[in-house]
């Protein structure tokens, strides 16, 4: 069985710009690739952000169910030897939560933290240019969160995934946007190489 690659981290760390160019870089290295979108970003966009905020928990339940139905599809209509890399998986919600939201959540949709991991191949969070770049952070059109709550949600998002047991993480130190990617495009091949998914 296939398992999704959560590309995760906090805001503006480069996400979704290096799943979409995941999608053609992997195609060039010969492997069959899966590219799930955000699903946050889809619903908030649809919602608005003013009720998402005002609807925290009634969206993340939301998101969630939209990320498993992707995840479900996206899996059962892999290819043999593809990859399906998603763009933020289910846990990150936890970090947009207070415990008692997040364990709400958990019980409307009948999961555990243990079924919510064993999802996922792996997990690669993308440090947040607001933490060891903060010059750099300039937040996101649709979360405008200030550059100490950005810190706060990567390392919040980073714990989050603690349990995984193929967590990786990439900085940003001493380096560009394109050498972040090209680190990501090295642990899925070696991930590939390995059997993970």
């Amino acid at each position: 069985m296939r398992k999704p690659i959560v590309i995760t981290g906090g805001p503006c760390g480069g996400k979704t710009t290096i799943c979409r160019w995941l999608a053609r870089a992997l195609v060039t290295q010969g492997v069959s690739v899966t590219c799930l979108p955000e699903a946050a970003r889809m619903a908030i966009s649809i919602l608005g952000p003013a009720r998402a905020s005002a609807e925290k928990l009634e969206l993340q339940a939301l998101i969630a169910r939209f990320q498993m139905a992707m995840e479900d599809a996206a899996v059962a209509s892999a290819r043999r030897g593809g990859v399906i890399i998603e763009d933020r998986g289910i846990l990150d919600a936890k970090a947009y939560l207070s415990a008692p939201a997040w364990s709400a959540l958990r019980r409307r949709l009948a999961l555990t933290e243990a079924n919510v991991l064993a999802r996922y191949a792996a997990v690669i969070h993308l440090t947040s240019c607001a933490v060891d770049k903060p010059a750099c952070y300039q937040g996101d059109d649709l979360r405008h969160e200030g550059l100490l709550a950005a810190q706060k949600l990567d390392r919040d998002i980073w714990r989050s995934w603690n349990a995984h047991p193929v967590q990786i993480r990439i900085d940003n130190l001493g380096q560009g946007l394109r050498q972040k990617r090209e680190r990501v495009l090295q642990e899925i091949l070696r991930l590939a190489k390995q059997s993970r998914f």
